[in-house]
């Protein structure tokens, strides 16, 4: 009985490649100090190839494919750092640095490979199954607001500096920063598929569905060993008392963990490999 119905179900199989583009918003979840995620634009341009075989009324079958596309995060929060250091004869001094806005943009390439059960029956459509997703290219843009103020404090001389050269100070050329960064961990997603597809002919069709995909583990864990946006050295040249001030990224010094969420709609062509070759 079973070598019949598999005998069936080859015969009834079918080969469908797809060719889509899809578009809608991401946002990544993030664990981390002070801080808020907003949604933010994604896209994809995907090739699927698809396994069906009929089980009665129903078409049952596996789904791969490779997707290339664009994802962005967004991200803002404020500054309230405070931390301690010594000038170049040893006296401390203790840093209070804060801004109302710091807002950083990240702008990835990623690459996904699909493996899904696939669905379909009479026109409706259904996928569900998990990506591996691969980011390729990762670069980001920060901008603190010009309200920044970096105060040092002397507790020998009971004197408060504010924004002044020994302190460290930034210009407003400083407060725009971008540049590329180290790629993003390797990630796992859960992703769905729900929606509808019209036949052009027996072998050619066209269809529009809703997706939505979500990172069950940390989708990026920062490399960065910094814990401060604002990172101010200590003086050590007594000819020229001013310290370097570091800009550090906002993701990479404030997120704990990362979940990315991304939801949107797909439309596809997609065409019968066998009935086409004959």
């Amino acid at each position: 009985m079973f070598v019949l119905l598999a005998s069936s179900s080859m015969l009834h199989a079918q080969h469908w490649i797809s060719t889509g583009l899809r578009g809608g918003a991401g946002i990544n979840l993030v664990k981390g100090n002070s801080l808020k995620s907003q949604l933010e634009p994604s896209g994809m341009l995907d090739v699927d190839y698809t396994y069906y075989w009929r089980l009665r009324h129903l078409e049952l079958g596996i789904q791969t494919g490779v997707l290339v596309g664009y994802t962005s995060g967004g991200y803002l929060s404020s500054i309230n750092e405070s931390y301690s250091n010594t000038d170049y004869l040893g006296n401390q001094m203790d840093y209070t640095i804060t801004a109302s806005r710091v807002f950083e943009q990240t702008h990835s390439v990623a690459i996904e490979v699909p493996v899904m059960f696939a669905l379909r029956w009479q026109g409706l459509v259904f996928n569900a199954g998990v990506k591996v997703q691969v980011p390729v290219w990762y670069s980001n843009k920060q901008q603190i607001s010009d309200d920044l103020s970096i105060a040092a404090t002397y507790p020998a001389y009971g004197v408060t500096l504010v924004n002044q050269p020994i302190t460290g100070c930034l210009n407003a050329a400083d407060l725009m920063t971008s540049g590329r960064q180290d790629v993003a961990d390797v990630s796992l997603l859960l992703s769905t598929e729900i929606g509808y597809e019209w036949t052009l002919t027996p072998a050619d069709r066209v269809g529009l569905v809703a997706y939505f995909d979500g990172a069950p583990y940390c989708h990026m864990k920062s490399s960065n060993a910094a814990t401060n946006i604002i990172q101010v050295a200590p003086i050590s040249d007594a000819t020229n008392p001013v310290p370097t001030v570091a800009v550090n990224t906002l993701v990479g010094t404030r997120v704990q963990k990362m979940n990315y969420l991304a939801f949107g709609v797909k439309v596809y062509y997609r065409f019968d490999v066998q009935r086409h070759m004959k």
